[in-house]
């Protein structure tokens, strides 16, 4: 996670040198920065990650910008040439600073208006090549082999609750419904591996496109004239454009909604600006079938000891489990 980045005076001090900008003032806004300069309102974070996996993240933004869509934030050179400060930890980067509000998918006009962007922003994030090839960032062909990977960790997640002498009730939920969504799981990847998936994923490694794999409504900003912008691409991966799509539908139908009318809304909405193949209807329904919640909320609570009060591990399983008879209707009847 890297440690809290604080914005002192000699990183104040650090930027006006690097940059060459004076800043008058600065407030913190979620884990970011708005600086007030002698040169208009900017964006100052710490990304961290290394340079080179920092490098990849600007690129992918440069990339999007200069093939079509321009509302992606500008990301700042230094005086010398660099596309952020590289620190012990991370690298500070700097922005223009986009003036606009928070999506609300729960507004069916933001989310038109944002499905719509997402799909213009696919076709500009073809023919994407990075000067530095980051495995990690590489998802062509790879879901198979993601998700049965998960499978097994489901099944470690079993036994490390099995493995406590004293089971509480997160615990004992672990165990009573790791075998009904380890079978989803299994399902998921027969109906994948059945697919067009890998003929589909080779088409996308020779466009070579590139996914922004984090479109949630706070990385979406809405403009006072109704522009969408995307920001944060910290986990832009080289990867098919219907992986967003699929997150996209996946972050709107969780958590008690499972509409099959909001799930169709903006099916239609994407395939009015970039139509979705017959072929690819089968790969994103794979992808939707996967409980990736559930492992989730597992590997959070076993294996990266996340530092939250239990109430939170427990209110996100609950919410999990509370979706199963919702999303097993929903699953049936969508894409049919």
């Amino acid at each position: 996670m890297g440690k809290p980045f604080i914005l002192n005076n000699d990183v104040k001090q650090l930027i006006i040198e690097q940059y060459g900008i004076k800043v008058f003032a600065w407030e913190e806004k979620k884990r970011v920065f708005q600086l007030l300069t002698d040169d208009g309102l900017k964006l100052l974070k710490k990304v961290n990650a290394p340079y080179d996996r920092y490098l990849f993240t600007v690129e992918a933004m440069t990339h999007g910008r200069n093939h079509g869509f321009y509302h992606i934030p500008k990301v700042m050179e230094t005086k010398d040439g660099k596309l952020g400060i590289p620190m012990d930890d991370g690298v500070i980067m700097m922005s223009q600073w986009i003036n606009g509000r928070e999506a609300n998918y729960d507004d069916y006009f933001d989310l038109e208006i944002t499905t719509s962007a997402l799909a213009r922003f696919h076709h500009a994030a073809r023919g994407f090549e990075p000067s530095i090839k980051i495995g990690s960032r590489v998802f062509w062909g790879k879901w198979v082999e993601h998700f049965q990977k998960r499978c097994k960790e489901l099944q470690l997640f079993k036994k490390m609750a099995q493995g406590k002498e004293i089971k509480d009730d997160f615990d004992q939920k672990i165990l009573h419904y790791t075998d009904y969504f380890y079978d989803w799981s299994i399902r998921a990847i027969g109906h994948l591996e059945n697919s067009d998936y890998y003929r589909l994923s080779e088409e996308s490694r020779r466009n070579k496109t590139f996914c922004h794999h984090d479109i949630a409504h706070h990385n979406v900003l809405i403009t006072e004239d109704q522009e969408v912008h995307l920001i944060d691409f910290d986990y832009c991966i080289l990867d098919m454009s219907i992986h967003d799509l699929a997150s996209l539908l996946i972050r709107n139908m969780r958590y008690g909604c499972w509409a099959l009318d909001k799930a169709y809304f903006i099916w239609n909405t994407y395939n009015r600006e970039k139509p979705i193949l017959a072929e690819e209807i089968g790969v994103i329904k794979a992808f939707m079938e996967f409980p990736q919640e559930f492992w989730q909320i597992g590997l959070q609570y076993y294996v990266e000891k996340q530092p939250w009060a239990e109430e939170v591990f427990h209110r996100r399983l609950d919410r999990i489990l509370d979706d199963i008879p919702l999303r097993e209707v929903f699953m049936k009847k969508f894409l049919v």
